[in-house]
């Protein structure tokens, strides 16, 4: 395709990404993409896709080129040592014990004696370095994703290698570093690099990590991670589901947290602890979300009636329990203001819509 403008440019030091209006103006006249852009889109998400989801051990000497490549480009001194770990946890623990250490020889003394095995990292980890907050954030701030930057990536990759334009500095190399491993960290005269998982589970549609009997992600220093339908939850919600309580449900962070701690418990055991009754219900016709909504991005909704129930606890706290309207059917919990009487009310204080400006309603 005919080169572009750049889009990805380098100010100083501050390496700026495009704007909506950049984008927009790298396709001029154009309100979509063409068929053959989507073509290729779909041909760069299916890479990586495979990427993100690789769990063949890190190609280390491709990701070690790239991370030297990236480093002169930013300016950096090269690396004098890649320190490699086989996950995330034991790679956490040896870039905090390298940020302590003074000088790169300092800090492979002190990682050469570190657990290899996740299980021992983490209790190293709780009994000596829990309480230094500002280390382990600036971990969170430096590390680098690898494979897991895919979705990030592909974006710009897609326009950088099949559109045609050009970028200064360092994207191009963060590409070549997912291709090749998985979590890294840069650090002055030193890189802290990690295997890939050797264990990735997924949702039925492949695109979010999901397991509801085991890990979802499992590494080779031991180290595992628990999601269901892409959230990360405590090991606890998929190890032992019966023992979540109602209070655990109310105070997780989000609602598709709280959804997905319901299903894992039960709804009869959540509605029975909670000493729930019911206060009003409906039911509501669904339509063509895509028709009336076309400017949002939304789930795609079967046809048909979905229940709605407004209930209150045992201490008098008010919430909405409904069906999301998709194939999956699921149920969400939604708390409202305890002045809430009706669903319909309910509902228009949640998404500050009445149910005219979605559905046709009937009850």
């Amino acid at each position: 395709m005919t080169k572009k403008k750049t889009i990805v440019r380098k100010d100083g030091d501050i390496y700026l990404f495009p704007t909506i209006e950049e984008v927009q103006a790298a396709f001029p006249g154009a309100s979509r993409f063409s068929d053959a852009h989507e073509a290729e889109m779909q041909a760069v998400r299916d890479r990586f896709t495979k990427i993100t989801f690789c769990k063949d051990a890190a190609d280390r000497a491709k990701a070690e080129k790239y991370v030297r490549i990236l480093y002169r480009s930013m300016g950096w001194k090269e690396p004098d040592v890649f320190v490699w770990r086989d996950g995330p946890c034991t790679g956490t623990l040896a870039f905090i014990v390298a940020r302590e250490s003074n000088n790169v020889s300092e800090a492979l003394a002190a990682i050469k004696d570190l657990p290899t095995k996740a299980e021992d990292a983490l209790k190293l980890y709780a009994g000596k370095f829990a309480s230094k907050e500002k280390v382990a954030q600036d971990g969170d701030r430096l590390i680098c994703r690898g494979q897991f930057e895919g979705p990030y990536v592909a974006f710009f990759s897609y326009l950088l290698e099949e559109c045609g334009l050009e970028a200064y500095g360092w994207f191009e190399y963060l590409i070549r570093i997912a291709e090749a491993t998985s979590w890294w960290w840069m650090m002055e005269g030193m890189a802290i690099m990690c295997d890939r998982p050797t264990h990735m589970e997924f949702s039925p549609n492949g695109r979010r990590l999901s397991n509801r009997t085991g890990p979802a992600i499992g590494y080779r220093d031991g180290y595992k991670m628990y999601f269901i339908d892409g959230e990360a939850v405590p090991a606890r919600v998929v190890t032992d589901p019966q023992s979540i309580t109602v209070e655990e449900v109310n105070k997780a962070r989000n609602a598709e947290i709280r959804r997905i701690m319901t299903e894992q418990m039960g709804y009869d055991k959540y509605l029975d602890q909670a000493g729930a009754t019911i206060v009003d219900q409906d039911t509501m016709s669904v339509v063509n979300s895509k028709a009336l909504l076309p400017n949002v991005v939304v789930k795609e909704l079967k046809l048909g009636r979905i229940a709605r129930v407004l209930m209150v606890d045992k201490h008098g706290m008010k919430f909405v329990m409904a069906a999301d309207g998709t194939d999956d059917n699921q149920i969400y919990t939604m708390f409202v203001p305890p002045e809430c009487k009706t669903v319909t009310e309910a509902m228009t204080r949640i998404s500050g819509l009445t149910d005219e400006n979605h559905y046709a309603m009937q009850s």
